[in-house]
C-alpha cells in the first residue's frame, strides 16, 4: 500500500486528503502507511477507494515444499486462544495432522 499512495504522493495526495475523506487524522493515516498499526481488509479498501484504487483479494494455493510434512507457521490472528475462530496452537497442531501429506 506504500507503493501505490508514494505514486498518487508525487500527483499531490497527501496523506491530510486521505485522512480527511476517511473521517481519521492524519496520524491514523501515517501509522497504517508506515505499518505501524493494524488494518482490517474493509481499511484496505477505504484506502484504495480514497487513492482511486480498486482492490483484487485473492487466495492462491501455497506451493508444496520439499521438506516432508511440516507444520506451516500459524498466522498471528490464530495464535492466541481467544482467537476470533476459537482455535490455539495446539488445537491447529492437532487438527493440521488430519490433513498431512505423505512424503
Amino acid at each position: 500500500m506504500q507503493k501505490a499512495f508514494e505514486v498518487r504522493k508525487a500527483a499531490g495526495l497527501t496523506q491530510a486528503a486521505i485522512a480527511e475523506q476517511l473521517d481519521v487524522h492524519r496520524s491514523v493515516i501515517n501509522r497504517q502507511l508506515n505499518g505501524n498499526d493494524d488494518m482490517s481488509i474493509g481499511r484496505v479498501a477505504e484506502f484504495a477507494w480514497a487513492m482511486g484504487y480498486d482492490v483484487d483479494l485473492k487466495f492462491v494455493e501455497k506451493p508444496v515444499s520439499g521438506r516432508g510434512n511440516i507444520l506451516p507457521a500459524v498466522p498471528p490472528a490464530l495464535r492466541s486462544s481467544s482467537s476470533a475462530f476459537g482455535n490455539d496452537v495446539a488445537t491447529l497442531r492437532a487438527n493440521s495432522k488430519k490433513f498431512e501429506v505423505p512424503a
